[in-house]
């Protein structure tokens, strides 16, 4: 039977809670840690703090920042046009959009999507900040861009975020054709993406 200190099994635990890591990729991880040298072993743990202390969510659109004022870079950016928000599930999809060079607005990160099955509500999400930050705009703000996935559970969300938008009178877009149905933004590559925002579609 194996046994380990019980920092060790802390560590694996808490490192088994992330996306995409199971409790085998958590032992490689902490093992690999542990053979480390003292002052990397410490850089970890400082950078890991850094984020706790420095690091928080963009009080506007939900991505992150480090500035004081809780205003994200996209957000402040003023070369960024504030006519068009494209709303994004998480950070990664933000990044994926950027990299494709196609999309020059401001965003709206949700935080994930609706997805019952695994217990998240659109009350989990950042919706109302969305329905909120559009009602306020004052007319600043001309079209929203659902670029949630077209999955069953980023279709869903799209369709509740375009229900709660429609009485806005805003233009309702989609991302067009150039992703395939079913599959998730995170992996689609910077062309086919360019493409599809180019040739997005009103809902």
């Amino acid at each position: 039977m194996i046994h380990y200190p019980k920092a060790i099994q802390q560590a694996i635990q808490e490192l088994s809670r992330l996306p995409g890591i199971g409790t085998k990729t958590a032992e490689r991880l902490v093992m690999s840690i542990l053979r480390k040298k003292r002052a990397d072993q410490t850089a970890l743990v400082t950078s890991l703090a850094n984020l706790q202390k420095s690091v928080q969510m963009c009080t506007t659109c939900g991505y992150v920042t480090d500035n004081s004022d809780g205003i994200c870079h996209y957000c402040k950016d003023p070369q960024r046009g504030e006519q068009t928000i494209c709303v994004v599930a998480d950070m990664q999809t933000l990044q994926v959009i950027e990299k494709s060079g196609a999309f020059k607005g401001k965003y709206h990160v949700l935080g994930g999507t609706i997805n019952p099955i695994e217990g998240i509500s659109a009350d989990m999400l950042t919706i109302a900040s969305l329905i909120r930050r559009v009602q306020t705009a004052k007319g600043k703000i001309k079209e929203v861009l659902l670029a949630t996935g077209t999955d069953i559970e980023g279709e869903q969300t799209a369709l509740y975020i375009a229900q709660h938008l429609k009485t806005t009178g805003i233009k309702l877009t989609r991302l067009a054709r150039g992703i395939p149905r079913g599959s998730n933004l995170e992996y689609a590559d910077e062309m086919t993406l360019a493409d599809a925002i180019t040739n997005r579609q009103q809902v």
